[in-house]
């Protein structure tokens, strides 16, 4: 696993095989960087901005507070459970949303609402 730390930005890539519980570590500010990741459940229950995926696959995010936007690109297999509204940009990826409530831009990928 590589992680840096850029301010309120967090790179982390080639995680695998990892469940995690953020519970109320985050901060609003803080953007998530995922890279190159694969078979992941991810709790959040902390407010933040961003979360970022980039050729990532089998993630499961379960987001219990706000979050500003979620941007995935080129991932396959990705779950999203998220309790309020935000905005979600999608590229050539595979994705199950839990709920319409969100807005999509969607670019060249198959998405499942639930």
């Amino acid at each position: 696993m590589n992680m840096s730390l850029n301010f309120n930005h967090v790179l982390l890539t080639n995680i695998t095989n990892t469940n995690l519980n953020f519970y109320n570590f985050l901060k609003k500010e803080d953007t998530i960087i995922w890279r190159n990741c694969e078979n992941l459940n991810i709790n959040v229950n902390s407010k933040i901005n961003k979360f970022i995926f980039e050729n990532c696959k089998n993630v499961k995010l379960n987001l219990n507070n706000a979050i500003n936007g979620i941007e995935i690109t080129k991932c396959n297999n990705i779950e999203l459970k998220i309790k309020n509204k935000c905005y979600i940009e999608l590229y050539k990826s595979n994705i199950l949303i839990n709920n319409v409530n969100h807005q999509i831009n969607n670019e060249k990928s198959k998405v499942k609402l639930l």
